[in-house]
């Protein structure tokens, strides 16, 4: 079974991972940090967003799923903008 993980940004960036290799281009800064980071055993999911918003999901190296984002609409920060409770 292939576990891998591919996005394709708005300006032509793309990532991707597999067991064997990792390949980056045309990153923001922030995402090219985060993904290169010692930090990050496996990333889940890689979501470039309009302008400079993203999302990234990922298992840290104590086994610990993370989320972290950028610049996301406060619809989906907050969902109680939107009249969503929890």
């Amino acid at each position: 079974m292939c576990d891998s993980t591919f996005a394709l940004s708005q300006r032509g960036g793309h990532f991707f991972e597999c067991l064997s290799t990792q390949s980056h281009s045309r990153l923001l800064n922030k995402l090219r940090r985060l993904l290169t980071s010692t930090q990050i055993l496996q990333v889940h999911r890689v979501t470039p967003g309009f302008e400079n918003s993203i999302l990234v999901t990922y298992r840290d190296n104590y086994g610990q799923d993370r989320i972290e984002s950028q610049d996301l609409p406060e619809e989906l920060i907050n969902p109680s903008v939107c009249g969503v409770s929890g």
